[in-house]
C-alpha cells in the first residue's frame, strides 16, 4: 500500500515547518483556507487524499453533535511532486 503524510509530516520530510509549508501552498493555491486540495485534480491525479473525520470533542460545537472535517494526507507521489516543486532533495526511503 502506497505511503501517505499528514501536511506534518510533510513539512519535516520537505525540511520546512508546518506552517511555513501550509502558507507557501496556500499561497501557490495548491491548497485552500482550510489546508484542502486547491484543485480536486491533484486528488485525482494521486498527490492528495483527503479523509473525513468527525470531531465531536466540544458538546457545544453543533448542539452536541460534534463536526465533520476533511483532513489532507499527501501521498509518496504527492510528496516527490511537492519537492521538485520547491527544489527539496528528499530521500525516497521516506
Amino acid at each position: 500500500m502506497p505511503r501517505e503524510f499528514d501536511l506534518a509530516t510533510t513539512a519535516k520530510l520537505l525540511g520546512t515547518g508546518l506552517k511555513r509549508l501550509t502558507a507557501d501552498l496556500k499561497a501557490r493555491k495548491i491548497l485552500d483556507e482550510h489546508c484542502l486540495p486547491y484543485n480536486t485534480s491533484d486528488v485525482d491525479r494521486g498527490r492528495f487524499r483527503v479523509q473525513l473525520k468527525h470531531h465531536n470533542g466540544n458538546p457545544q460545537i453543533n448542539n452536541g453533535n460534534g463536526q465533520i472535517y476533511g483532513q489532507t494526507y499527501v501521498t509518496q507521489k504527492g510528496l516527490r511532486w511537492l519537492a521538485d516543486l520547491m527544489g527539496v532533495e528528499i530521500e525516497e526511503a521516506a
